[in-house]
């Protein structure tokens, strides 16, 4: 009795502290997904450790470490989301398109012509710890533009905030 006590108040806390803010964009089991990865998200960078002075290259070597690909595409499978992994500096941690990892989404020159990105990254998801919010971007494979609907939660890992996001069409 007292380990599913235990159980239901970790679970309880989970949500209440990764819980998803809106459902414009995203259906209750995207939410439940996201909440759920979050949560998984948390054990593994704290996994890894939560030094004050990791730079960006030990960021990048750390999470090699931990099975991110695997958390991340367990949880999403079956549902039309993307996962984007960012720092608050806007290196890309982690995304399903390899080539996209390590880029810079504030300056690197793929995004530069996409100002609501941009003004979306700079203005919300760096300064607030989540928030939902929209975007044009390519489409999967380079192709023409469109618009993207964006979730995203914060955890503490590595010294920084790492910023986890949700992202649909």
């Amino acid at each position: 009795m007292r380990k599913i006590l235990i159980t239901l108040i970790v679970i309880l806390f989970a949500v209440s502290t990764f819980s998803a803010i809106g459902y414009e964009h995203f259906t209750v089991q995207e939410n439940q997904v996201f909440t759920e990865l979050l949560v998984n998200l948390s054990r593994a960078f704290k996994g890894v450790g939560n030094q004050s002075n990791w730079g960006n290259e030990a960021i990048m070597t750390s999470i090699n470490l931990v099975p991110l690909k695997t958390i991340i595409e367990s949880k999403i499978a079956g549902y039309n989301i993307d996962i984007v992994v960012t720092d608050k500096r806007g290196i890309i941690l982690y995304d399903a398109d390899a080539a996209e990892i390590g880029r810079n989404t504030l300056t690197d020159s793929l995004y530069q012509n996409f100002p609501e990105l941009l003004d979306l990254f700079k203005q919300q998801i760096i300064p607030e710890k989540r928030g939902e919010g929209s975007y044009s971007l390519y489409a999967t494979g380079m192709g023409a533009s469109e618009e993207k609907h964006v979730m995203w939660n914060t955890i503490e890992a590595f010294g920084t905030e790492i910023k986890v996001c949700m992202i649909t069409k």
